[in-house]
């Protein structure tokens, strides 16, 4: 390694601070798989199984017309009447579940739920805007899905 590096990377070295960085308020560090384990963590509510829990933040990704829509309703529907999926049950009882979609219009959506038998379901709502949220921009759109959700009656929040 050349002087020039050397002396850039004791610069480098010099001009880092020796507490963990700090972004949005929050430390940033890096710590051993051993010590993240043994991090306390509150107990998650399952919904279904190890797939989905309550509080958790789950994300389901993949192109257009893959299947996300049907794979999503009959997670759902597991939760809500407590049967299998993928070889785990339900939570059942009172489940509530709210899906938000901003793709599907109402004649895909009777559909699906016809398909998961879910049409008489007084557990499942729906917010229906099929041309989309702008939830950054439209402050009306937020507050009204904040009012939604504000009052903890789900159990899971689909969008």
């Amino acid at each position: 390694m050349s002087d020039e590096a050397r002396e850039l990377l004791a610069s480098i070295g010099a001009a880092l601070p020796d507490e963990p960085l700090i972004v949005d308020e929050r430390a940033i560090e890096v710590i051993s798989a051993a010590d993240l384990y043994m991090v306390e963590t509150p107990f998650a509510e399952p919904l279904l199984g190890p797939f989905i829990q309550r509080g958790k933040r789950h994300v389901i990704a993949a192109a257009t017309g893959e299947g996300k829509t049907t794979l999503v309703m009959h997670m759902v529907r597991a939760m809500l009447d407590g049967t299998e999926f993928l070889g785990h049950h339900g939570r059942g009882d009172d489940t509530k579940v709210l899906i938000v979609d901003v793709e599907q219009d109402v004649t895909d959506i009777k559909r699906l739920l016809e398909e998961t038998g879910l049409t008489t379901s007084r557990r499942l709502d729906y917010i229906c805007v099929p041309d989309g949220l702008d939830l950054l921009g439209n402050e009306r759109e937020q507050l009204l899905l904040r009012e939604a959700i504000a009052d903890g009656k789900y159990h899971a929040v689909v969008l």
